[in-house]
């Protein structure tokens, strides 16, 4: 039987019998805290792309003549271009900061609790 915020469940096998938990992982304050921080900075990265998409669109409706500006006088090339392909590069920057923060900041404490919860 496991706990996990105060609700207990079981694991239960293939046929349907209850099953050992396959590790003597338990929970608590350390992991709750480390999955309230992973929320919070998943939430504050969702908010980022939002705000991005949000601007942008409230740029083409209050000022279109800001991105229908050339960027120089030589080239037809307008900042619209720019930031546009900035905006289609953020999920990508976006997801690239979760993964590196989710292999390099929670993966270790995940192993961390583990070790010690072992010891």
């Amino acid at each position: 039987m496991s706990k996990m915020s105060g609700v207990a469940f079981h694991e239960v096998g293939a046929g349907g019998e209850r099953a050992e938990p396959a590790s003597s992982f338990v929970v608590n304050a350390r992991l709750e805290a480390l999955i309230f921080r992973r929320q919070m900075f998943s939430w504050g990265l969702a908010a980022l792309m939002m705000l991005g998409y949000f601007l942008f669109v409230l740029s083409i409706a209050y000022f279109p003549s800001l991105l229908g500006r050339l960027i120089t006088g030589l080239a037809p090339a307008t900042w619209g271009i720019p930031i546009g392909l900035g905006l289609l590069l953020l999920p990508f920057l976006i997801v690239a900061l979760y993964v590196y923060r989710a292999n390099n900041v929670y993966d270790r404490e995940m192993a961390d609790m583990e070790i010690g919860d072992t010891a």
